[in-house]
């Protein structure tokens, strides 16, 4: 099948300017005429550092609806940035990202646009897409009676639902809620234990504290089921379940290169890479990570640099989402690199990227969070699932842009640019 670039859509306002260049004004006149609510615009102004003096909410000066902290004597502000517009099945986003490395923001823009047709995700496992697993830690069950107990709760599923969806009336209503039970027999330094994995659909929640809630109180049930005593009572992070995969190929032409650069030295360099030289080094990159665990991290943190960004933009669980990430990458035993590549017939990069992403657009962290609101009402999408599958766009772009840069600059001389911005910036 053919795919077709139609090109990027010109991310300048009716001021001529990119959106880096806009002053406050324009830019919030960009994302309102992008579709941000007046309420939105609202929240952004209020949390420009600039009205912090004149701000009548409070001695700290508050500038938006937030959770307070423990022992909290202040706040702590981050630069936001945003990814103006990249294509996900079809529709143009922009994103919200907050990141201390300016050059994130860079990488994961410019990526979107050599992208040929936009990026396409999907959901691994779609049936339990929202689902979270908790589990039940049970010991002191002989072990000549494990496996018989064992049976016995997977016969008593229909008693630990009806127990576990009393803890949530919405979900139950909803036909949501537990879904199964999977008890297991496992040997540790201490003795054998019975471990009842079980899982929910905790609808636009990311559930950690419904599932938790759900293992409280299916405990005492399974400890008389099966005569042991219940200790560890609590979700997994693990978030298999919320795999998102995402896919993208990537325009040769756009990968080459051709900059002077001033190398570590000090010397001026020139570089000059066909589309064709960049893939390759990029794969060659790739295959690195897929053999040294000592790549394959700084390859998958380049990955999560896009996506935890975006997490920490939408009020997200960002150690939930990189514990989840990093434990899908060592799922097979080894730990590997998130994305893989490959090239098409005309020997375009193709970049695939596979990494559980366990979010909610519900919950209290968000909904007494204005500004995460906010964040996720101009993303516009309708669900967690189709959060996460930009989230998941984000991270791939970052992971490409990086990777690029990996090959041909390097490192240190490609974040000078967004340096040198930055500290342009602050002057003016």
């Amino acid at each position: 099948m053919e795919i077709k670039n139609s090109g990027p859509k010109k991310e300048k306002a009716n001021t001529g300017k990119k959106f880096r260049e806009m002053d406050l004004d324009e830019k919030l006149d960009f994302l309102r005429n992008r579709g941000a609510s007046d309420d939105a615009i609202a929240t952004y102004r209020k949390g420009q550092m600039r009205e912090f003096a004149n701000n009548n909410e409070g001695s700290l000066g508050l500038p938006t609806k937030a959770p307070n902290g423990e022992n909290q004597f202040s706040w702590f502000f981050m630069s936001q940035g945003l990814v103006t517009q990249i294509t996900v099945n079809g529709k143009d986003r922009m994103v919200p990202v907050v990141v201390e490395e300016p050059s994130v923001i860079s990488a994961a823009s410019n990526a979107a646009k050599w992208v040929i047709g936009g990026f396409t995700s999907r959901p691994l496992h779609p049936d339990d897409a929202t689902c979270t697993v908790g589990q039940v830690q049970i010991v002191g069950v002989p072990q000549e009676r494990i496996e018989q107990k064992i049976e016995e709760v997977r016969n008593n599923f229909e008693t630990l639902k009806k127990i576990a969806d009393k803890t949530s009336e919405t979900l139950r209503k909803e036909g949501r809620g537990f879904k199964y039970v999977e008890p297991k027999r496992i040997s540790t330094t201490v003795g054998e234990m019975i471990i009842i994995d079980f899982l929910a659909d905790c609808a636009e929640a990311m559930g950690a504290n419904q599932v938790s809630k759900m293992a409280e109180a299916i405990a005492d049930k399974l400890a008389q089921i099966t005569g042991g005593r219940y200790i560890g009572r609590i979700l997994s992070n693990m978030a298999v379940e919320r795999t998102i995969e995402c896919m993208a190929v990537f325009d040769k032409s756009k990968l080459a290169l051709e900059k002077t650069i001033t190398d570590v030295h000090g010397n001026e360099k020139r570089l000059s890479f066909s589309g064709d030289e960049m893939v390759e080094k990029i794969v060659a990159l790739a295959a690195w990570a897929e053999e040294d665990q000592r790549r394959a991290t700084t390859h998958n943190k380049g990955i999560m640099n896009g996506i935890s960004s975006v997490a920490l933009a939408l009020g997200q669980d960002t150690r939930a989402i990189e514990a989840a990430a990093h434990s899908y990458a060592a799922k097979n035993g080894r730990y590997m690199p998130l994305s893989y590549f490959d090239t098409d017939d005309g020997g375009n990069l193709i970049a695939t990227l596979e990494v559980p992403i366990p979010i909610g657009t519900v919950g209290t962290a968000i909904t007494k969070n204005e500004m995460a609101s906010a964040n996720l009402g101009i993303m516009q999408c309708r669900s967690s699932l189709e959060v996460a599958e930009v989230m998941a766009a984000v991270g791939l772009a970052q992971n490409v842009s990086a990777m690029r840069m990996l090959a041909g600059e390097g490192i240190v001389g490609g974040h000078i640019p967004s340096d040198k911005r930055m500290k342009e910036q602050k002057r003016n």
